[in-house]
């Protein structure tokens, strides 16, 4: 889940403790895998760091490959 940059981090706090307790009961975990998804739940701070991690091994194979902007 993501939410404009900017949130209050009171706000973000009380959707992610929301959101991983629904993500967490069997019914959505089973729900979920039917879909072909793993869920699996993270502070904040983790979330965080896997989209920069993620952006930067992008960005990275973006440039090798040569692809540019339109």
């Amino acid at each position: 889940m993501l939410a404009s940059a900017g949130i209050a981090k009171e706000i973000v706090a009380i959707l992610n403790a929301g959101i991983g307790q629904v993500v967490n009961t069997p019914e959505m975990k089973v729900a979920l895998n039917k879909q072909g998804l793993d869920p699996r739940t993270s502070t904040p701070e983790q979330f965080a760091a896997l989209i920069h991690s993620e952006l930067e091994k992008n960005r990275t194979l973006i440039q090798r490959a040569g692809v540019k902007p339109e």
